[in-house]
């Protein structure tokens, strides 16, 4: 089985409302993303996908957060994140998971 992963990031604001209704302070992150795919086969170039083109399709998923306000936690950014990339991935190729990191030593992942 191959891994191949790829790192990206995307700065935003961030505020969550509580389940109390209450509301977090504004605050900014610089977000990084690591999307993993696997696949039992290589393609005739001999990769199970350019790093370059899994890069564009997380960048262009994350672009909608970027420069913005996400009012999601880690967990849920994760999440979306993983679920529109799957989309957009061939049948030979699986998405693994998904690990977003909010701030250093704080992470989430959805797989």
């Amino acid at each position: 089985m191959f891994t191949v992963s790829i790192e990206t990031n995307f700065t935003s604001e961030h505020q969550l409302t509580l389940a109390d209704g209450s509301k977090e302070d504004l605050h900014k992150h610089d977000w990084i993303i690591t999307a993993s795919v696997i696949s039992e086969e290589l393609d005739s170039d001999g990769f199970v996908i350019n790093f370059e083109q899994l890069k564009k399709m997380v960048n262009d998923i994350t672009a909608e957060f970027a420069n913005t306000t996400v009012d999601k936690s880690a967990e849920k950014v994760a999440q979306h994140i993983y679920q529109k990339l799957q989309k957009k991935l061939s049948k030979n190729i699986k998405l693994n998971r998904v690990k977003v990191v909010e701030q250093p030593g704080c992470s989430a992942t959805f797989s």
